[in-house]
């Protein structure tokens, strides 16, 4: 439903000559330079005053595919008055219309609107702004549809932006309801690892609450009194949740973004345009291996806190994709192991709490080679031995954000060659090195100091997360 690239200017200077259009700070939107490409680009310019004549290279931006969008947005504003100032446009584009809308947002200091529905039977969303900073008047049209895109969604859906470690994250839950306005977002705080949401809009009888990392929380009282409730008490019976769940997400670094609606009871591997940016640009037909949480122990470092690592532990899954047995092998001197890579040196990983239950999909078939069932799943720990831990090429007071970078680069199966099994056992012997990705939206790591425990987190932050034993 809703994209959003967060503080992530996709464009500088415009050398293939595209439509231009720059919104000011007052939500103003004016087109600065006409030509005839495929694809226009708003900019932000983050001030008020006379229309700009030329790009400042320290502008955000965004492109927009519906070249009718943001001229809609300028023909809106013919013939208006002083105290007319409404802006509105459309487009069937669900993509542009949430990045519009939320660039816009983020971007301007004034409130903007933005609702879907169907129009002669057609998909269409419409975006506005009054250009005012408290409120959006109702604009003809943003109500004439024939009915909502979700009209059975709870009374509040969910627009969640944060960081990963290599993407610009957007999740959208558009009909369940969670946990009252409150949203998880793993932090150590006063409120119970939950935070409220940073700006809500209305629309129609139902809310768009938007949680946007680095952003300050708004008051419960005053989110209390948009939702017309007299606490979060008085929120509908939470009865369900649809486990489908709308992500966009933005590398970094480059142009490349995705767009997809996924279930969350869906194995991750099953959805092959998230891998890139989860750090999974390897992939294959058979094989997946995925990490999951981290955890490193230590003692406090007398030159920073977390300087001196002397246990890393990893929970990991090996999901078999084929339709035959997948054969695996852990031991490093017969099959192969796991390493994580640590510049010319790697650190050894090995297994740990192999429980083999009666339903597990996977069983032993001698010592150190495991077979996993067809589309079944082999669960497990890995660590590396006790004793204190080098990084290369890495001062001690970055520890903590290098080993974070490791984990999700740097972990590794490798095969011992050449391999050889008994002609008595059937099933494809997996015999490649593969890079091991993590699927997680958190984006941390727990690192236990003495007798605390403390969260590292991809943006560099730190917090501190509870007492260990």
């Amino acid at each position: 439903m809703y994209t959003y690239c967060k503080n992530n200017p996709i464009i500088r200077i415009d050398p293939n000559g595209k439509d231009d259009y720059v919104v000011n700070r007052n939500g103003y939107i004016y087109l600065m330079r006409k030509t005839n490409s495929a694809v226009d680009v708003l900019y932000a310019s983050g001030i008020n005053g006379p229309k700009a004549t030329q790009l400042d290279p320290s502008w955000k931006s965004i492109q927009v595919s519906d070249k009718s969008v943001l001229d809609g947005f300028v023909k809106s504003q013919t013939g208006r008055t002083l105290w007319d100032r409404m802006e509105f446009s459309s487009t069937h584009s669900i993509s542009d219309a949430a990045n519009i809308f939320l660039f816009a947002t983020d971007n301007t200091n004034v409130e903007w609107t933005l609702k879907g529905g169907y129009i002669n039977d057609k998909e269409t969303y419409i975006l506005g702004t009054n250009n005012n900073e408290n409120s959006v008047t109702n604009i003809y049209g943003l109500t004439n549809v024939d009915k909502a895109i979700y009209p059975d969604c709870r009374k509040t859906l969910k627009v969640y932006q944060f960081d990963a470690w290599k993407a610009h994250v957007c999740l959208i839950w558009p009909k369940s309801l969670l946990s009252g306005f409150w949203f998880y977002v793993g932090r150590d705080d006063n409120d119970g690892q939950f935070i409220l949401p940073t700006n809500a809009l209305k629309y129609k009888d139902k809310y768009i609450l938007f949680y946007s990392q680095g952003k300050k929380a708004m008051d419960e009282k005053k989110i209390c009194e948009i939702l017309g409730i007299k606490s979060e008490r008085d929120l509908p019976e939470y009865e369900g949740e649809d486990t489908r769940v709308w992500v966009y997400m933005k590398d970094k670094r480059s142009n490349k973004s995705t767009f997809k609606q996924i279930d969350n009871k869906v194995k991750d591997y099953k959805y092959p345009q998230l891998r890139y940016f989860y750090g999974g640009e390897q992939d294959s037909a058979v094989i997946d291996m995925v990490s999951d949480f981290f955890y490193v122990h230590g003692d406090s470092g007398k030159i920073e806190r977390f300087s001196s690592p002397d246990m890393i532990s990893i929970d990991i899954s090996i999901f078999n994709k084929s339709d035959s047995a997948l054969l695996v092998g852990l031991d490093p001197d017969l099959y192969g192991s796991f390493i994580m890579k640590n510049g010319k040196h790697s650190m050894p990983l090995h297994p740990k709490n192999i429980n083999i239950r009666v339903y597990d999909s996977f069983h032993k078939i001698s010592s150190g080679l495991y077979s996993i069932d067809p589309h079944g799943e082999m669960a497990f720990g890995l660590s590396t031995a006790k004793g204190p831990i080098i990084l290369e090429n890495t001062p001690p007071q970055k520890y903590a954000h290098k080993l974070y970078d490791l984990f999700y680069d740097s972990i590794f199966y490798v095969p011992k060659h050449p391999v050889q099994i008994p002609d008595t056992v059937r099933g494809i012997l997996w015999n490649k090195e593969f890079k091991v990705y993590t699927p997680t939206i958190l984006g941390r790591y727990n690192f236990w100091v003495n007798d605390s425990i403390y969260n590292i987190y991809s943006d560099r932050e730190t917090d501190k997360y509870g007492r260990g034993k």
